[in-house]
């Protein structure tokens, strides 16, 4: 979910219900002086499943594509990412098929801070967003956590309905 205004977009999930985690930075390959102006929070479930809202929040920073869409639609489901084992096995298949991507696929860290522990998390994931003719008004893209229980810490699975992943929500 892109938003332009995220504090009120991230206070509309948690009247939800959702305890959100706290904001996290990207880095591309993990260089802290590569940073990505996207920030977000995440909405997760035990299935290992989340809604990501996230905005362009830092100017002169690179972004993944967002900012130029919030300009053309404004607030607005953003992106739909698909979990694989081996994303740069798949990148090699759809390279084979003479697929072109936006953005090619890219090496970033994800890094946040528990705010029960204080303890930082850093996770490594592949990224790769798919053909854009296929969908051009929605980024869709495949990713790999290389260390998903990172992301799931108790204290972020909260939800009154008990749902356990989106489908269920």
């Amino acid at each position: 979910v892109v938003s332009g205004e995220v504090e009120p977009t991230f206070a509309k999930y948690e009247r939800m219900g959702f305890k959100l985690t706290p904001v996290s930075a990207h880095y591309e390959d993990g260089d802290r002086d590569k940073q990505h102006a996207n920030r977000n929070r995440y909405a997760m479930f035990e299935r290992r499943s989340y809604y990501e809202v996230l905005n362009v929040s830092i100017s002169g920073l690179p972004d993944a594509g967002y900012g130029a869409r919030l300009q053309k639609w404004g607030d607005h489901l953003g992106k739909i990412m698909f979990a694989f084992e081996d994303v740069k096995q798949l990148k090699r298949e759809f390279d084979d098929k003479g697929y072109e991507y936006a953005p090619d696929l890219t090496l970033m860290t994800r890094v946040w801070t528990s705010e029960e522990t204080g303890i930082e998390h850093s996770v490594p994931m592949d990224v790769m967003g798919l053909p854009q003719d296929k969908c051009p008004d929605i980024f869709v893209a495949v990713l790999k956590h290389h260390a998903p229980h990172e992301n799931y810490v108790a204290e972020y699975l909260v939800h009154p309905n008990t749902a356990k992943g989106i489908s269920g929500n």
